[in-house]
């Protein structure tokens, strides 16, 4: 189970939405100001989008926004996501170039054309596969452990502190 925390930014009736901060390396490298990366993690930083977490009746009384949370997603779920999303278009993209310069012709516009043809079924299939299982329960996130609420420091007057 890979392990992540992060934090509550929204309730639900049986769900809870959260937001894990992003973790970069681009604080501490020395090429952070002629390196692409850290150009691009600026650029997203705010476009992160909430995730979705199912929860149980007994742990969402207690659940408040901003409390922190452990979230847990299986590690086959990841090596099988990537996988697809990266491996199988582009094993699609090489079958449809071999077919296409083998029925169609040896010329180079057919190789491309079929190529790009075969990586655009690729990533349609990768695309549908997403939407057919976007509601199963084995490949959400889980909640596995609540950190606590994250809240500024309270700040206590001096004149209310009793002096013995």
């Amino acid at each position: 189970m890979i392990e992540q925390s992060a934090e509550i930014v929204e309730i639900g009736k049986r769900s809870i939405w959260i937001k894990a901060p992003r973790q970069t390396a681009c604080g501490s490298c020395s090429a952070q100001s002629s390196c692409g990366q850290s150009l691009l993690s600026r650029f997203f930083e705010g476009r992160q989008h909430p995730v979705e977490v199912q929860v149980d009746d007994n742990q969402h009384p207690h659940l408040v926004v901003g409390t922190q949370v452990i979230i847990g997603v299986p590690e086959s779920v990841i090596q099988n996501g990537s996988i697809r999303i990266y491996i199988m278009p582009l094993i699609i993209m090489l079958v449809a170039a071999v077919l296409g310069q083998t029925f169609l012709g040896e010329s180079e516009g057919v190789t491309i054309i079929s190529a790009a043809s075969g990586l655009a079924l690729g990533f349609f299939g990768v695309w549908k596969h997403a939407q057919n299982s976007k509601n199963n329960p084995d490949l959400l996130p889980v909640l596995l452990d609540v950190l606590g609420h994250s809240c500024p420091p309270v700040t206590i007057p001096v004149s209310n502190i009793p002096i013995e």
